[in-house]
């Protein structure tokens, strides 16, 4: 007799979205990161939730929760 044993396989996939903003020209909006020290613009969660199509809700709690940034 013939034992037949069954495989499987798993695979995961970690994936991370990063969007950069560019904006020329305007009034700047800049302050020091927290994190590093250095000089830079700043988007309110507003205007962040605009860019992303989004409720500001969703951007307070990424911010929160460190998953959003200045880099």
């Amino acid at each position: 007799m013939n034992k037949t044993q069954k495989r499987r396989i798993e695979i995961s996939i970690e994936t991370r979205e990063i969007k950069i903003i560019k904006i020329r020209g305007g009034a700047a909006n800049s302050a020091y990161c927290g994190q590093c020290g250095a000089e830079t613009r700043y988007f309110s969660p507003t205007e962040i939730a605009g860019f992303f199509q989004t409720a500001v809700g969703e951007i307070e709690q990424r911010i929160k929760d460190g998953k959003l940034g200045a880099r």
